[in-house]
């Protein structure tokens, strides 16, 4: 018998989070390129973010260039689009919001995955390779997860403090407020 789940937030009855959400509206507009594996992981914080940035945020499933191709076509040679990815060629985020804040990106990409299905993502897509590449540096996650990597940030972090960075004006709360409630709920025994 399985169980029955909301319908505005997808999750067990038992575990709803529609109380915790709150709608935030921003201007950037963020492309999510997840991982088929990660929409179905118990931790995906992109459904999280799916629910507070309704109209701002776009969910690409796929892992190919293959799969993105309706993206890419929509993308076109946008100027106003940047690739959240760290890397040894990404510049701080930072760095483009000091230095003009018209300049800023209008339109935010990121590969929501683990790690080293990122990097492969990473490399299937060339495409990506074109954008201009940003990443966040120096913030500690509060993301309950194993890894190795220092400073590592689920994609609902990234673009919490992307947004931060970006819009510094907006009032990202509900963000941090669904997150803790979906951690609290991880952390819950049964």
């Amino acid at each position: 018998m399985s169980r029955r789940h909301c319908p505005t937030c997808a999750y067990p009855l038992t575990n709803c989070l529609c109380a915790a959400v709150h709608p935030v509206v921003c201007r950037t507009q963020i492309d999510v390129l997840q991982h088929p594996r990660e929409a179905k992981a118990a931790k995906n914080s992109v459904r999280l973010l799916k629910l507070c940035l309704k109209q701002q945020l776009r969910i690409w499933p796929g892992e190919n260039a293959d799969d993105f191709k309706t993206l890419q076509n929509e993308l076109g040679s946008a100027a106003n689009t940047a690739l959240l990815y760290p890397g040894d060629s990404a510049a701080p985020l930072s760095a483009l919001t000091h230095s003009s804040q018209q300049q800023a990106p209008l339109r935010l990409l990121l590969i929501d995955a683990t790690w080293r299905k990122a990097y492969k993502m990473w490399q299937l897509n060339p495409w990506l390779h074109t954008l201009p590449r940003y990443e966040l540096c120096g913030i500690d996650s509060n993301y309950e997860r194993k890894t190795s990597i220092a400073n590592a940030l689920s994609s609902l972090e990234c673009v919490r403090h992307a947004l931060a960075l970006l819009e510094p004006e907006l009032e990202l709360s509900a963000l941090d407020h669904v997150f803790a409630a979906r951690q609290q709920q991880l952390r819950a025994p049964g």
